[in-house]
């Protein structure tokens, strides 16, 4: 038995079949992820996204969703699925704005737990004998989908769902980058439906989701790695002149964003979701619809999870590194897992401090202070060290 193995049992989990989950002693510090409180939104700009269809949500409502951040440590918390006749295993979300550690995310959970996780993305699932996506429920054909399975099985608790949901697209000019509440949920939900050689762009009822990991990047590092996504894209496609015009270093960074920062200039300035304010903020800020869409992503997040009162758990992926034990226990008391594989060694990732300077840093922190609520704020507070 590893050591990882006896950390976990000695405290073992057990389903709860109300949906209950009491999660014992496990908020230690500022290093562990944080469990999330909601509140109605107080700034303007944030509301154009975020509250667009009028939605207000009381401070009752919060307490209902399961949502909790305390300032002191807590002993116990007591967390109800909004379903607590929910099917086993129940849907458990892990909402990642892309390149934010959802692989690894996905990848510990199974290799740990010896169980497989869930997809909305159909081609990345494992298929039955009939080249068909499989479903974790067969009542909900629309996914999620099985991605490991036979190879692991399924658990018979909570199974850790990828979806990126929407709102992340790269050069695009505001009316595709920018989301409301209701268009972000219904991407939450849209998956890729394989039937033999057919694929289908599908959605599930939310309503099958119990559970939810919000999982958070430092954003100049996720959006660094972005623009590194991009590249290995146009390498797939030998495109040899966007890889000249924008090589892996600083300097291709710069140019990327020059790019994307000047071509929907006009269209920003012309836009009826972009406030004089928030337009002046992206002054000085390079990739602003990147820092923009990692914003509102989150804002989002937070939003319908609470929305739809959800347990949500918020874990920051530099957690990781600092101590990757306290973090897994976390996710899987969460997911009321229990270790039976491996853990493979957490590889820092890399820091790109080289790719802003101190002045950039400041104003993109203060543009995204300015684009999401307090309560979102205080998620990403941590990264505002310039």
């Amino acid at each position: 038995m590893t050591i990882m193995q006896e950390q976990f049992l000695h405290k073992p989990v057990q389903r709860r079949s109300t949906g209950a989950l009491i999660l014992l002693s496990l908020i230690t510090g500022a290093t562990l992820a944080s469990f999330l409180i909601t509140n109605e939104c107080n700034n303007d700009i944030a509301k154009q996204f975020s509250d667009a269809d009028g939605t207000i949500i009381s401070s009752t409502d919060m307490e209902a969703s399961g949502h909790v951040k305390s300032e002191t440590d807590m002993d116990e918390i007591v967390r109800t699925d909004p379903d607590p006749n929910a099917p086993w295993p129940r849907v458990a979300w892990l909402m990642s704005f892309p390149n934010s550690g959802t692989s690894y995310t996905i990848q510990m959970t199974q290799r740990l737990s010896n169980r497989t996780a869930a997809s909305n993305y159909g081609e990345e699932c494992t298929l039955d004998e009939s080249k068909n996506t499989i479903p974790v429920h067969a009542n909900s054909p629309n996914g999620p989908f099985l991605l490991n399975s036979p190879k692991r099985k399924v658990p018979d608790t909570y199974i850790l769902t990828k979806t990126h949901c929407i709102g992340y697209g790269t050069s695009q000019p505001p009316e595709k980058y920018i989301e409301t509440k209701r268009s972000f949920l219904k991407g939450c939900t849209r998956s890729g439906r394989i039937t033999g050689d057919k694929k289908q762009e599908v959605y599930y009822d939310e309503r099958i989701v119990q559970r939810a990991i919000h999982l958070i990047r430092d954003p100049f590092n996720n959006i660094v790695s972005r623009f590194h996504l991009q590249q290995h894209r146009h390498t797939k496609k030998n495109d040899q002149d966007w890889l000249k015009n924008y090589p892996s270093t600083v300097e291709g960074l710069k140019n990327w964003c020059n790019f994307m920062d000047g071509r929907y200039k006009k269209e920003e300035s012309d836009s009826r979701f972009l406030d004089k304010d928030l337009l002046d903020a992206f002054k000085g800020v390079p990739c602003h619809s990147e820092f923009f869409q990692y914003a509102q992503w989150h804002q989002h997040t937070v939003a319908i999870t609470r929305d739809l009162k959800i347990p949500t758990l918020v874990m920051h992926y530099e957690e990781y590194e600092k101590d990757i034990n306290a973090t897994v226990k976390k996710a899987f008391d969460f997911l009321e897992l229990e270790p039976e594989g491996y853990l493979s060694p957490f590889i820092t990732g890399k820091n790109y401090d080289e790719y802003f300077n101190k002045n950039q840093r400041a104003k993109t922190m203060k543009m995204i202070k300015l684009a999401v609520d307090p309560e979102t704020w205080e998620l990403l507070e941590e990264y505002d060290t310039y």
